[in-house]
């Protein structure tokens, strides 16, 4: 009987190492990339407004702001040569770089930084995506058309792991809205 209850400790003392060797041995999970947003306003836009927190009123366009990944409304107006006001409406969407998921022994990379940069033209919004910030660095260039008609754009992309959606709509209208620029 002895024996046998010894032999047990000893299987169960070796299992209990093994595991805690096993959980503390698998690499950590790489970090999330994070997500930043500068709004370009071209001649003639003259005042722009989302519902991003991240995008402060009276914005710089030559800032990149750190958001939160997600999907938020936008709406741009300019004025046309009779003095009729227009504008650009709709939604993006900001999506992170995940890291990669640890391993055993190997810790997984970290997500990559997204430098997302809405264009704001009188004839529609375009977007683009930096990944050093900087403009020098690996950029990915999304075509400025996907769908056109003059009141309607969209454009929805997927390369990898970095997917833009962009929608816009165009009318005369009049808002009653604070700007952020």
């Amino acid at each position: 009987m002895r024996l046998e209850e010894s032999v047990k400790r000893k299987f169960y003392y070796i299992f209990s190492i093994f595991i805690l060797i096993f959980l503390t041995c698998c690499g950590k999970d790489g970090k999330d990339g994070d997500v930043y947003l500068k709004i370009t306003l071209h001649y003639p836009v003259v005042s722009y407004w989302d519902n991003n927190s991240s995008i402060p009123y009276g914005l710089n366009q030559y800032t990149f702001y750190r958001c939160s990944p997600g999907t938020y409304s936008y709406e741009y107006s300019w004025y046309d040569s009779y003095g009729s006001e227009w504008i650009w409406y709709g939604t993006y969407k900001l999506v992170e770089d995940e890291g990669e998921k640890g391993g055993f022994l190997i810790d997984g990379e970290d997500g990559n930084d997204k430098y997302y940069t809405i264009h704001c033209y009188s004839s529609g919004p375009f977007i683009d995506i930096d990944y050093s910030g900087k403009g020098n660095g690996k950029q990915l260039n999304i075509p400025q058309i996907y769908l056109n008609n003059d009141e309607y754009i969209l454009i929805k992309k997927s390369i990898g792991n970095t997917k833009i959606i962009l929608e816009g709509f165009k009318k005369k209208y009049h808002r009653n809205r604070k700007n952020k620029y």
